[in-house]
């Protein structure tokens, strides 16, 4: 949850003193290619980067075109697909790369997607080629929904806000390792134990 929380976090900041950002997000990936779906990078115009999405020689050359991108005024948001198999790394497989440009009228929405994961409250992200919202989350949403049709385009959803609650029993050493792990899985942890004074618990 706080990974996510401060990658809104960083756009929001990085907005409102750059005033253009490009978002790239996973949505779709098969095989072994090295951004799963949801992973997000942004861009600011100066070339900063914050996130990743996956990483190596791919992820260098979409930031590179991104960059390219939000420097003209009338960017919009499109597609990259991207195949690993010829692309001299170790992995295989395909994915496909929504690349969004953020201007200053996104503001009070990334400000929305950043609240939902501060209040943990369930919504529904929701970028297509007509710009990006936020919904109110309902019992049928998905984690990650990506569609892409010749008859209605394409449309990205992510479910965002939710948390992941890991309860472990017991704080002891085991305890104390699995947390940090679940840490950076991006899960609230809580740990029971009802004993006095644990070392670890301190």
């Amino acid at each position: 949850m706080q990974h996510q929380a401060d990658f809104w976090a960083h756009c929001i900041h990085t907005l409102k003193r750059k005033h253009r950002l490009a978002l790239l997000v996973v949505v779709e990936s098969q095989g072994s290619s090295p951004g799963k779906a949801g992973a997000k990078m942004v861009i600011a115009a100066d070339g900063a980067r914050f996130g990743t999405i996956g990483g190596g020689q791919v992820e260098h050359d979409l930031a590179a075109q991104a960059l390219d991108l939000i420097q003209q005024p009338d960017s919009c948001s499109r597609l990259f697909c991207v195949r690993h198999d010829g692309s001299g790394q170790v992995w295989g497989g395909r994915q496909t790369v929504l690349y969004y440009p953020c201007a200053l009228n996104d503001l009070s929405l990334l400000q929305d997607i950043q609240g939902a994961f501060q209040q943990k409250q369930a919504r529904q992200l929701v970028i297509d080629p007509e710009g990006m919202s936020v919904n109110k989350a309902i019992a049928e949403t998905r984690e990650i929904l990506f569609t892409d049709s010749a008859n209605v385009g394409w449309t990205y959803q992510e479910l965002i806000g939710v948390v992941k609650t890991a309860y472990i029993i017991g704080g002891g050493h085991v305890s104390l390792a699995l947390s940090q792990v679940l840490a950076l899985l991006d899960f609230d942890i809580v740990v029971i134990d009802l004993r006095d004074a644990v070392q670890t618990m301190q």
